[in-house]
């Protein structure tokens, strides 16, 4: 079966932290948790709960490799139980890190990092 993928995807385990809000009108909750793999266009991460297709989640990623976290707004785009560990992908939003095109940092950064 072919590739469907339209970015490269670099595997890392850096930490997350995402606000979720159940609702409008609930108050965000704070998760911290680890991504599994990053790319130009978004990133997947385990959770503990299923996360709700289109759910939208602000989020910090802190490499340890750069002074600056990733900050943005991302789209849960999928979700997967993998034995009551669940994996979200999430699609970019919005995204800050590293200068004014933060998509050509990311994507610069997991082509160079890919072997």
């Amino acid at each position: 079966m072919g590739e469907k993928r339209s970015f490269s995807r670099l595997a890392r385990d850096w930490e997350i932290e995402y606000l979720m809000s159940e609702t409008e009108a609930s108050q965000p909750i704070l998760f911290k948790s680890g991504i599994c793999d990053l790319s130009m266009g978004g990133f997947s991460f385990k959770s503990e709960s299923a996360l709700p297709p289109k759910a939208l989640l602000q989020f910090a990623i802190n490499p340890p490799d750069s002074l600056k976290p990733m900050v943005g707004v991302a789209r849960i785009a999928w979700t997967r139980d993998q034995d009551g560990i669940y994996e979200s992908g999430a699609q970019f939003v919005w995204v800050s890190w590293k200068g004014t095109d933060p998509q050509t940092a990311i994507g610069q950064y997991v082509a160079d990092n890919l072997s």
